[in-house]
């Protein structure tokens, strides 16, 4: 890639100059290309890939603005170049080439739910890229935020981005120049994940070249602006527009000027770019002519120094004759006490303005705060979409003349059999193994006015306490900040008594857990009952298979959550841990088969540290830290006021542990320390080395790996295994070849089973790396068909582990629990994602027996037909394209990846998979058992099909004890005759 863009710019940089624009279609590889082209710039768009701009040329060196990416070895694997409408980044658009207007491309993509069209335009003699845009909702449904969204890799310097490049932005206190890749963005207006405080136009300049790419909008559908990621090489930058109702559209002209010859940008609109900067002599402005050549114009100046004083006009100045594209510069004579100054610039011609504005500029010790709101040159008008209809809304819910006359029904919705929804649910069956819970949900329309509505659940064969029914509560979770509105969480509470009025509805769900004593069919009794009302009956039987749901997990969960900073988990008045609610949440946590502790995030900053006794001579980390110690002064940790927190941590199955080096690698001195002596704690406290992660850096460009697998060294050499975040990694043996050699986890590196065998056979990942996927949300808004998907893909993708993006952190609107001072609450999101990892627990373990049974076929040829058999039927469950929850072929940017199409995912489908998969468990037990065991710790086999590898000792009695009991009870693995002491197996 890297040398055809190298010959592009060696061939632009000769061709002749064209005096007028030209358009050519063509190809770039295997993808069609629409080329308009003029003195100043070329345009490369890519009607298949988007209706994107591929690259942007500036001819006057032949440098590309944008970052492009389209190799087998892509970093971006295809993302890239400007204009990418987000969500149709690969999607093939219609291109149609106006005659009448050489200089134009319009492009336009429709589906469903949404028509996108844009117009692209590139006039005779301009530098500037005009785009008209149209965004219309088509669906029935309200567009969100950010659901009409543009992205840009734009590269002013026309390399990777640096601290030399400026971001220019103009809010209502001001215009912020912010340096890329600072993460200087701390001005109240900008905080948050959008930058929402902003006005008409942004830019991003090379302070280096003196080029900008400044855009402009002609009016306010522009309304939010965003950028990813400002630690990377080649950072998104993005404008959010107005949210769509279901039926409107919505449309923007916008102007992108490639202006040379300016540091800075004061301000930008469709006719010019310019800046004003405070000098010696005055004002120095520079002025960018980007729609047309400026003569007889002149630049009109008023200041005002905050906070109150009055208006001065300053000597009116003649611009220079700029020609079309270029770039001229006067100064404004203007002898400037110190103070903050709102400087007022207009250009004038013939009487008439040409454009204006206004900033602050600081001269010595400011004076005052500049703030005006922020003005757009004109007000969006959404219109209705043309043809658009409102589709009137099908009622599925089908009472029974009973029910009519009781006043409520009772119904499923996602939970129903294909054509069941809406009926009135008089039975439900679950299947399930033992030591699990189980999540099933209904719904309760009342047909009259209700009170006191009851629901209670009664067993014979199941303890109290083992099955439990909620309600749920609505509780806002947006977070406007982070653009994230109408985001509504569901929140699990034990069942109150409600009241309905007629038509309202309410969701009932049914928690069940079962333990090794149940097996076998097991009948609960639902009742419902208002005041007043006949009572309502529903028969569920649950269907327990004599099969432990595998503990420790054999696929990984991690929930993103630090015991260590959940609410009420700490106690700072008694400076000590709350152990009820720690246990609250561990228990949660490993009730939802999470087998990951996470922490120290932040390492040296982490709230209790500093302040805490750690050194042996009594000092705390502050103090250590304070002393500016030695390179070789590396004293021992006391990290022992933790052990309150790990011990409940691993009682409840979170026996494996990840951190984050959020600072860098190497770290500085002090915080190396604290990361080897956190892992040495660690160890001792039971985690095995193999299980004690450190993630190191997110989603990051190829051109880093080299530089990534180097700095890693450091965290392999102290206790920790480095794992990262990358996009179907597994597709790309070149880059797995580079962070293999240090980086043990790729999360978000599937693509293909198929590729997954290939790496595997080629060497580039080993058999103990492990290869995850996750998600980006958690959250108590998302619906339970979404959460309960991810397991399956974990189990059909032969995944090692699933990452949700969070537990709770620090933000509601991404947890997928409602957290408090006493403990967390649950979401039906939360339920799903147990449930879901729990089949992929059943169907990992049918995988094992079936291989185990299979090496055992070798010298037994009476298993051979039952693996086959085995095979057969697990295959009918998942994986194969007849299955109940196949894996599909589906485009991921330029790849095709195995994937589970959500489209195709239905709850009832996947209870007949897992009641499929718990049979065969069942069935395959005798002969599995008749194996003998296979037991595993740290990377070593403790005993393979019953032949024990390992001899025990220990120094310490109560640990063998405790381990001997453990491995005769649970795994009948019994000591020697004439042992010579407790341990000796």
């Amino acid at each position: 890639m890297t040398c055809t863009v190298a010959i592009i710019c060696t061939i632009l940089a000769l061709s002749p100059v064209f005096a007028e624009v030209t358009r050519s279609e063509a190809t770039e590889g295997a993808e069609r290309v629409v080329t308009l082209e003029n003195e100043h710039l070329r345009l490369v768009i890519f009607p298949d890939l988007g209706g994107r701009i591929g690259h942007i040329i500036d001819r006057a060196t032949g440098e590309d603005l944008v970052y492009w990416d389209l190799g087998e070895e892509a970093v971006y694997a295809g993302l890239g170049g400007a204009l990418d409408d987000r969500v149709n980044t690969f999607e093939q658009y219609n291109a149609v080439l106006p005659e009448d207007a050489p200089g134009s491309v319009t492009l336009s993509y429709q589906e469903e739910k949404a028509r996108i069209e844009k117009t692209i335009t590139l006039d005779d003699g301009a530098s500037t890229i005009r785009v008209d845009y149209t965004f219309a909702n088509t669906s029935q449904e309200d567009f969100g935020d950010y659901e009409a969204m543009v992205k840009n890799f734009f590269l002013p310097s026309a390399a990777p981005v640096t601290e030399d490049d400026l971001y220019c932005i103009p809010t209502s206190g001001g215009v912020r120049e912010i340096a890329a890749r600072t993460g200087s963005w701390n001005y109240p207006e900008l905080r948050g994940k959008f930058k929402q405080d902003v006005g008409p136009w942004n830019a991003f300049v090379s302070t280096t070249k003196r080029r900008a790419i400044a855009t402009a909008f002609s009016n306010d559908f522009y309304r939010w602006f965003y950028y990813w990621k400002g630690g990377i090489d080649y950072p998104t930058y993005e404008w959010v527009f107005q949210a769509l109702p279901a039926g409107m559209q919505g449309s923007t002209t916008l102007w992108m000027h490639v202006a040379r010859d300016i540091p800075a940008v004061s301000h930008a609109d469709g006719a010019v770019v310019a800046h004003t900067q405070h000098t010696d002599a005055g004002l120095a402005t520079s002025v960018f002519a980007a729609s047309e050549a400026l003569q007889g114009a002149t630049l009109q100046t008023t200041v005002r120094r905050l906070p109150g004083e009055g208006e001065e006009t300053l000597a009116a100045v003649d611009l220079p004759a700029i020609a079309h594209a270029q770039t001229g510069s006067v100064s404004v004579p203007w002898q400037a006490a110190d103070g903050t100054w709102v400087v007022h610039q207009r250009i004038m011609r013939g009487g008439e303005t040409v454009s204006e504005w206004e900033q602050a500029v600081v001269v010595g010790e400011p004076s005052g705060d500049y703030a005006r709101e922020v003005q757009f040159p004109a007000v969006a008008q959404l219109e209705p979409v043309p043809g658009w209809e409102r589709i009137a809304e099908t009622d599925l819910v089908q009472p029974t003349q009973e029910d009519v006359e009781r006043g409520f029904v009772i119904y499923l919705d996602e939970f129903a059999a294909e054509g069941q929804a809406g009926r009135s649910l008089r039975s439900y069956a679950m299947d399930m193994g033992q030591g699990e819970a189980k999540t099933f949900g209904m719904r309760v329309r009342a047909l009259r006015d209700l009170q006191n509505l009851a629901i209670s659940v009664a067993s014979d064969r199941l303890p109290e306490g083992q099955i439990e029914v909620f309600g749920v509560e609505l509780v806002d979770v947006s977070n406007e900040a982070s653009g994230m509105s109408n985001r509504i969480g569901r929140k699990l509470v034990s069942w109150p008594m409600t009241d309905l009025a007629e038509g309202e509805e309410a969701e009932v769900w049914v928690r069940v857990r079962t333990t090794e004593a149940e097996r076998g069919q097991l009948p609960v009794t639902l009742t419902a009952r208002a005041r007043g009302t006949d009572s309502a009956t529903v028969d569920l039987t649950l269907n327990v298979r004599a099969v432990a749901l595998p503990r420790p997990s054999l696929i990984s969960q991690e929930a993103e959550h630090q015991l260590m900073g959940l609410p009420g988990c700490w106690d700072a008045e008694a400076a000590a841990w709350n152990e009820e609610v720690l246990e609250r949440y561990a228990a949660d946590l490993g009730d939802h088969l999470v087998d990951f502790e996470q922490g120290f995030w932040g390492w040296f900053t982490y709230s209790r540290h500093p302040d805490q006794v750690l050194l042996e001579d009594g000092r705390t980390l502050r103090e250590w830290k304070a002393s500016s110690p030695a390179d070789t002064d590396r004293p021992r940790m006391d990290l022992s006021y933790l052990n309150p927190l790990f011990d409940a941590a691993i009682r409840h199955g979170l026996v494996r542990f990840s951190t984050n080096a959020s600072g860098g690698l190497p770290p500085a001195h002090v915080e190396g320390v604290l990361m080897a002596e956190i892992a040495r704690y660690l160890r001792d406290r039971g985690y095995p080395g193999a299980d004690l992660w450190c993630k190191y850096k997110d989603e990051q460009p190829a051109t880093t790996y080299p530089s990534m697998a180097d700095e890693v060294r450091w965290a392999v050499e102290n206790g920790w295994r480095p794992f990262t975040t990358v996009h179907n990694l597994l597709a790309k043996p070149g880059h797995l070849s580079i962070l293999n050699p240090r980086f043990d986890m790729f999360q978000g590196a599937f693509s293909t089973l198929d590729d997954l065998q290939a790496r595997l056979d080629d060497g580039t990942l080993e058999p103990d790396d492990e290869i995850w996927m996750y998600q980006g949300w958690g959250a108590t808004w998302r619906e339970y068909t979404d959460n309960r998907r991810p397991g399956w893909f974990s189990a059909a993708a032969l995944l090692d582990g699933y990452h949700v993006h969070v537990y709770y952190r620090w933000s509601m609107t991404d947890a997928v629990i409602f957290p408090s001072e006493s403990g967390p609450s649950s979401s039906p999101a939360w339920e799903a994602m147990r449930d879901g990892m729990a089949d992929a627990q059943w169907v990992t373990l049918a995988r094992r027996w079936i291989e185990r049974l299979e090496r055992a076929s070798a010298e037994d040829a009476r298993l051979q037909p039952v693996v086959a058999d085995a095979r057969e039927r697990l295959a009918s469950a998942i994986g194969g394209e007849d299955a109940l929850v196949p894996l599909s072929k589906m485009r991921d940017r330029l790849l095709w990846v195995d994937r589970i199409d959500p489209t195709q995912f239905t709850l009832p489908r996947a209870e007949q998979a897992r009641a499929i998969v718990l049979d065969l468990l069942e069935d395959l037990r005798p002969q599995v058992k008749a194996l003998g065991p296979s037991l595993y710790y740290d990377g070593q086999t403790l005993a393979e099909e019953g032949d024990v590898r390992v001899r025990i000792t220990s120094g310490s009695s109560d640990a063998v004890d405790l381990m001997s009991t453990l491995l005769e009870d649970r795994f009948g693995v019994e000591p020697r005759t004439g042992r010579a002491w407790a341990g000796d197996f």
